[in-house]
């Protein structure tokens, strides 16, 4: 099994585009692969193949809750926090968790000496299998992670997707994993299980700024990064002077073209209408297909 990421530094740069034509590409190639959306916060990978049939599974987490009739407010659970989730002001008998930094590792509750913190469990997210026409596993479409209108944190949905992608891979297949954009801990938490990176970048200014952030967090991930170069033909050379200094495979490049654009807002995948860009995505999986195996 090859788990491949696709990433990119910041949104817009075509991140979803690359993902759902490779995808189709390597399903056109006979590949057994699966295509994970990660973008828990905000996905859309489900608009370019309209499946009908599904299964879901629910994503939970833990998280304190405190009972103030029985709280001293002696402040030994917010000492005890690594993660600094519980704000406590004793003085003025106030306790506050702080939901985007806890972890749900149940320390509070287990220093707590008069059984004031209790464990709740929070429902956060989804992640739902998508499978064709035929309902069976072989002719899965894709895999969604979703959160909940409210959540906070995408986290707990992501490593939950990504789970559930790798579990219903073939051992020598293939899975797609569509990253959230940026370098923060949604971006982590999905290339830290990719045996491979592909950086999805524009050659403008505001592209290879978050560039150098994603690929420098890369680095120290010490993961293998790859780039795909989308809307080649504008800007200027700055990009690819980077990745050559980085030593960074080029995949492909794929011009900026008015009609992938409308297919893609009308939620059609450009290499089912476009030749041209149909023989850059082959020649991207093609470039991708040795360095992996």
């Amino acid at each position: 099994m090859v788990k491949i990421a696709i990433a990119s530094g910041k949104g817009g740069t075509g991140k979803t585009f690359v993902s759902t034509n490779l995808y189709h590409v390597m399903k056109m190639k006979g590949e057994s692969v699966i295509l994970a959306d990660c973008d828990a916060e905000e996905p859309n990978d489900i608009n370019f193949f309209h499946p009908e049939i599904k299964d879901e599974e629910i994503v939970k987490r833990t998280l304190p809750e405190f009972d103030l009739t029985k709280c001293v407010f002696c402040g030994k659970c917010a000492d005890s926090c690594a993660f600094n989730a519980i704000f406590m002001i004793p003085g003025r008998r106030k306790v506050k968790l702080i939901d985007d930094l806890c972890h749900g590792c149940g320390v509070c509750s287990y220093v707590c000496d008069f059984r004031a913190v209790k464990e709740k469990i929070h429902k956060t997210g989804k992640v739902s299998v998508f499978y064709s026409e035929t309902g069976c596993k072989d002719g899965s479409v894709f895999i969604e992670g979703r959160m909940c209108e409210g959540a906070r944190n995408p986290v707990p949905v992501i490593a939950a997707t990504v789970n559930k992608a790798v579990s219903e891979c073939t051992e020598a297949g293939i899975v797609l994993l569509d990253s959230p954009p940026g370098s923060s801990c949604s971006f982590v938490n999905t290339v830290s299980r990719a045996d491979f990176v592909i950086l999805v970048t524009e050659p403008t200014p505001f592209g290879l700024n978050d560039l150098k952030l994603a690929s420098e967090v890369l680095a120290k991930m010490k993961k293998k990064c790859l780039a795909v170069i989308n809307k080649s033909g504008m800007g200027n050379g700055d990009v690819y002077s980077f990745l050559l200094s980085r030593h960074i495979p080029v995949l492909a490049e794929l011009p900026y073209d008015k009609n992938s654009a409308s297919y893609y807002s009308e939620g059609k995948l450009a290499v089912m209408f476009d030749d041209r860009m149909r023989n850059r995505f082959l020649v991207l999986y093609d470039n991708l297909i040795k360095l992996i195996k």
